[in-house]
């Protein structure tokens, strides 16, 4: 039955690795669309109902939607691959695959907690052992880097109402972040999904 169990996992777990592969490659395009016609606006001085501006005010709507669309696709993918190692009966494991989603939301906890889970998550995918005994791979630091200086971003952001020109800026800075990211993000999942296709079966069998 774990057997069982763990094969359909990681089927389960390439089926939601394709998806997100699409809907991170859809907010990457659509992100850099709206980033360039933004930066076009404003190097162009195009007025409000030109337009250009009218595609870019567009866009961060459509960024939006893909943006929610992709964390709710992402944040299966992760409680999947995490269930995955519950699965293959390793031991040691820090995060259980509802915390390693539900971290995201928790006020705090948020800036650091999920990136721990990811590191677990990456680091016991290639069997490397004790999550807390590895270096941490540098597309993860990357990854979370940006998100969470976009979070910064996204916070000054909200406070510039006022000044359209410097949340114009702001929206660009908070985009070029949020693609760096999602790059990176989709390097993480495809490293995991490779890594439990190949290895976990083969540490199950032997544990």
């Amino acid at each position: 039955m774990p057997e069982t169990a763990l094969s359909d996992g990681i089927a389960s777990l390439a089926r939601r690795t394709l998806v997100v592969r699409v809907l991170l490659c859809c907010y990457i395009g659509t992100t850099g669309l709206t980033l360039a016609a933004i930066a076009a606006s404003l190097a162009s001085g195009a007025a409000p109902e030109s337009p250009l501006a009218i595609f870019a005010a567009t866009g961060t709507v459509a960024v939006l939607a893909v943006y929610l669309v992709c964390a709710v696709a992402v944040s299966l993918w992760i409680h999947r691959a995490h269930a995955n190692l519950f699965a293959a009966g390793m031991e040691g494991l820090k995060f259980s695959p509802g915390w390693s989603v539900g971290y995201f939301f928790i006020p705090i906890a948020c800036l650091f907690k999920p990136f721990e889970a990811m590191r677990e998550l990456w680091n016991r995918s290639h069997l490397h052992g004790r999550d807390a005994d590895q270096p941490t791979d540098r597309r993860l630091v990357v990854w979370w880097t940006c998100m969470i200086a976009g979070t910064v971003a996204g916070t000054l952001l909200s406070f510039s109402i006022s000044a359209p020109l410097a949340g114009a800026v702001l929206t660009c800075i908070l985009y070029a972040l949020r693609i760096v990211a999602a790059g990176f993000l989709l390097a993480i999942v495809n490293g995991v999904a490779r890594a439990q296709e190949a290895d976990l079966d083969m540490h199950h069998a032997f544990a």
